[in-house]
């Protein structure tokens, strides 16, 4: 299983949702626990949050995997599938679109 993570917004006067930035990012969810250590809740959690209200959240999970990489090791899964090299890249893709877009809402399935 994966998350599959896209931005949605709406045009000024529009009624309908519009995709914009990165088609969908994706990532495992075996390293889920690594994110919620670093970003304080799980991916599933933002589905249908703003960009702007989840900026702080990302980069500080971001900054801290960086910093202490090691010490996050531990939640690396045995199987090899997410690291914290992979992490840090699909939280830095999300960042940098929600920095983009940041009255978007992110839709993850």
């Amino acid at each position: 299983m994966s998350y599959d993570v896209s931005f949605k917004a709406k045009l000024d006067g529009a009624e309908q949702w519009v995709y914009v930035g990165d088609d969908w990012i994706n990532h495992t969810c075996n390293t889920s626990a690594m994110i919620k250590e670093v970003c304080g809740s799980y991916p599933s959690d933002w589905n249908g949050k703003s960009c702007e209200e989840l900026i702080p959240v990302l980069d500080a999970g971001v900054t801290e995997l960086m910093r202490y990489s090691q010490r996050y090791r531990q939640f690396e899964p045995s199987n090899g599938w997410g690291t914290v090299e992979t992490t840090i890249e699909f939280l830095s893709n999300i960042l940098k679109n929600c920095k983009m877009y940041p009255t978007a809402v992110i839709e993850i399935n």
